[in-house]
């Protein structure tokens, strides 16, 4: 493979990670209710 294709696969796979990450925090945060603009409140 050349170095090229290789970075770019390297920069799919970290940005398909990423995404994934962001999907499942916001999954989690939707599950349990948390609001984060809303956490200052009194």
């Amino acid at each position: 493979m050349s170095p090229r294709l290789v970075v770019m696969g390297a920069v799919d796979t970290w940005v398909v990670g990423l995404l994934a990450f962001l999907g499942a925090l916001g999954f989690v945060f939707c599950l349990f209710g948390f609001d984060l603009r809303d956490d200052n409140h009194d």
